[in-house]
């Protein structure tokens, strides 16, 4: 016979999914964009409630064959169908039996992660994704159901106990009166019972099984409250090491520099990454033992954009979002004091990439040790030690040694010592470090402070300085805003706007200076430094004489030749005749000119006189030898002569006040060689030689220019 069921609850539930019904045997096919399936007939159910029924409306997503009953998790739209699904089962007063309590609880209540992990895993290995959640559908038996007490419900509802005991159900016997019979109470038949209790999640199978085993009064907790998880906080995480690492570097030579640790300061590179966001994690719900959800605490998230500072943008690189230097350099990060449980902390605000470094506290051993020659620093204190880079920016004094391929800007002052003057000799002869000797190859050097015993080298750049003591300076241009006391300056432009005492001055240009004093025996000797190529300029012309002589010569003995062998050339002029064989001659010297050459008379004529130039014996490669020498010389005399006439026009020696002695020389070096081109050693002998009245030079002319004592100078070459 065959039942009319009405429509389930539940199926009226899930009427907005695309979902595929089943008669309980195995899946039929559903209808095009239907949202539910037409109810199914059912079989007539059997009166033994321990067996196997069928009259149950059932999903898609569950199948029930000879090996049991099964959720296809692929066809399980969501958690609230199967919680439908199961009130109706529960509610038919049928249980599970053999019931895979835990399986169906990780749907129920994990549902998304449960279902992609399994369904995935069963892919790999080629299986159908379906779990196993009972053996059969049974009819629970009204008489039992009473077997089942209500449970207690601790305060706060986190909690349910129940109390075991012996159960007894009432049967007719023989007799036709009702007795007592002891039974046991069946887990799957506890877990229906519950579930009508509204414990729906929970359950502790294992405890429950074992008090049904014990079969003895006992009460205990049946169903616990899963509590949520906490979530993570998205935060922002370090991409690399900022970490200060002071330990000695390693060396792959035998010997490590002790100064140079392992990271005292980090460069990085253009798009570098320098720090990641780690999203926020939500964590996992929780549940009463009601099936209600607790919803776990939203973590706290942020906008990676709030970091961005100079040098800086965000990136996306495999779906991490990343804080980027837009160009190479050095990370600062900028922080703001906050306090925190009572404690005063260093909250990042945000993350820069300056373009050089910033040693607040002075470069030094402690705190920096030796630093990478090819970037940009910038020391908040003094530097005390020897250091390299590109440009070097001292917000404090200088007491060491710094070397630039750029710029060196000093706020403070440069504090060296007598070693540190390479025309003293004292270095070598004591052996002691220099100190204070401040080199920039190809920038300028400027100085806020004072100078004192300091070295000072910018041959391609400008020295600005304010008072300078007991120092020297070599430089293309040095500009003096103070005084100058006891001092060696060598530079083609000098100027000093103040006072000069006891001074060594060498210039190749210009000497600009406001007041030109004496003090005790120190006084000041000038010297204006120039190229005096005539000796050169003579000898060279009388060698290119000598070598036009000869290429003369040889061109006259084959121009001879050649007339004698053919007398029709004579109609040629001498000059003609000339160009004519330097032509043919150039032609011998390399063959494959004559397939250039386009005139044809010439090729003619060279076809006929190549014999009688072959026959002359004429040494052609030093006849071409002698032609490039002539051209040399020719350049190098029309050069040296323009370099005289016009570095002699850019000479110039002007003091505003001379007050004392004042010492003024010419100095005409012999050699076609600038002044900053000079080796310490030639600048060491010149300047002994202008120290010392009447002495004479191996490499220049010295040439006193008469200065007075006091008042207004100014010279100019004739």
């Amino acid at each position: 016979m065959t039942q009319v069921i009405s429509v389930p609850p539940w199926l009226e539930k899930i009427k907005e999914t695309d979902t595929v019904f089943s008669n309980g045997n195995g899946i039929m096919t559903s209808h095009a964009r239907a949202k539910v399936g037409s109810i199914l007939s059912s079989k007539e159910s059997e009166e033994n409630s321990s067996t196997e029924v069928s009259d149950l409306q059932l999903p898609s997503f569950v199948m029930q064959n000879e090996r049991g009953i099964f959720i296809h998790l692929e066809s399980l739209v969501n958690r609230e169908i199967l919680l439908s699904f199961l009130n109706y089962i529960f509610g038919e007063k049928y249980y599970f039996s053999n019931m895979n309590y835990t399986g169906i609880t990780k749907i129920l209540y994990d549902f998304e992660k449960t279902k992609t992990d399994f369904c995935q895993n069963m892919k790999k290995l080629g299986k159908v994704p379906e779990i196993k959640i009972a053996s059969a559908f049974k009819k629970f038996d009204e008489k039992r159901i009473s077997l089942y007490r209500k449970p207690i419900i601790a305060k706060g509802g986190k909690s349910a106990e129940y109390f075991f005991g012996p159960a007894y159900v009432e049967e007719i016997g023989e007799n036709g009166k009702i007795k007592e019979v002891q039974t046991k109470i069946d887990i799957d038949e506890f877990i229906a019972a519950m579930w009508d209790q509204d414990i729906r999640f929970g359950l502790e199978i294992k405890d429950i099984q074992q008090a049904i085993h014990e079969d003895k009064q006992v009460r205990i907790t049946i169903a616990r409250e899963k509590d949520p998880t906490v979530g993570k906080d998205a935060v922002l995480e370090p991409a690399i090491s900022f970490d200060i690492k002071l330990g000695i570097k390693e060396s792959s030579g035998s010997k490590a520099d002790m100064l140079m640790y392992e990271q005292s300061y980090l460069h990085i590179e253009k798009d570098a990454p320098l720090y990641k966001k780690i999203p926020r994690e939500y964590g996992n719900l929780g549940w009463t033992i009601h099936g209600k959800q607790i919803d776990s605490e939203v973590p706290k998230d942020f906008s990676i954009d709030s970091y961005i500072g100079i040098g800086v943008q965000k990136e996306t690189r495999g779906g991490t979002e990343y804080l980027v230097s837009v160009y190479s350099g050095f990370p600062r990060i900028e922080e703001v004091e906050i306090t925190k449980w009572k404690q005063k902390v260093k909250q990042m605000m945000k993350i820069h990439v300056d373009e050089r470094k910033t040693f607040e506290k002075g470069i030094n051993v402690r705190e920096s040790g030796k630093i990478n020659k090819d970037n940009d620093f910038q020391s908040g204190g003094d530097i005390s030690l020897d250091i390299s880079g590109k440009n070097i920016f001292a917000d404090q004094n200088i007491e060491a040694n710094v070397y630039a391929s750029e710029n060196i800007s000093v706020k403070g002052s440069i504090i060296g010592n007598a070693h540190s003057n390479p025309f003293s000799g004292k270095y070598e002869k004591y052996g002691a470090l220099p100190k204070g000797q401040i080199v920039s190859d190809a920038g300028n050097i400027m100085v806020k402070g004072r100078v004192y015993s300091a070295y000072l080298e910018a041959k391609k750049g400008k020295v600005t300085i304010v008072n300078i003591e007991n120092s020297v300076l070599i430089a293309d241009s040095v500009e003096i805003n103070g005084d100058a006391t006891n001092c060696i300056i060598i530079a083609n432009t000098i100027i000093n706007k103040k006072k000069m005492v006891g001074c060594t001055v060498i210039s190749g240009k210009k000497i600009d200076v406001a007041e030109s004093t004496e003090k005790g025996n120190f006084e000041n000797i000038f010297g204006i430094f120039s190229r005096d190529l005539t000796k050169d300029i003579q000898q060279k012309k009388e060698a290119l004489e000598k070598e036009m002589t000869s290429v003369r010569e040889m061109e006259s003995r084959i121009d001879a030749l050649v007339i004698a062998s053919f007398q029709n050339m004579t109609k040629y002029d001498e000059g003609k005749r000339l160009s004519l064989i330097r032509v043919l001659i150039d032609i011998l010297r390399d063959s494959k000119k004559i397939h250039e050459e386009k005139n044809k008379p010439y090729i003619e004529l060279y076809k006929k006189i190549e014999p009688i130039l072959i026959r002359s014996g004429t040494n052609w490669k030093k006849l071409e030898n002698h032609t490039i020498l002539v051209a040399k010389l020719s350049k190098e005399i029309w050069e040296e002569t323009a370099i005289m006439e016009s570095t002699q026009q850019e000479l110039s020696i002007e003091i505003k006040n001379i007050q004392g002695t004042t010492h003024m020389k010419r100095v005409k070096f012999l050699q076609n060689r600038e002044l900053l081109s000079l080796t310490i050693k030639e600048m060491d002998h010149i300047i002994s030689r202008l120290m010392i009245t009447g002495s004479s030079c191996s490499v220049c002319t010295l040439e006193n220019i008469p200065a007075p004592t006091t008042g207004l100078f100014h010279w100019k070459p004739v």
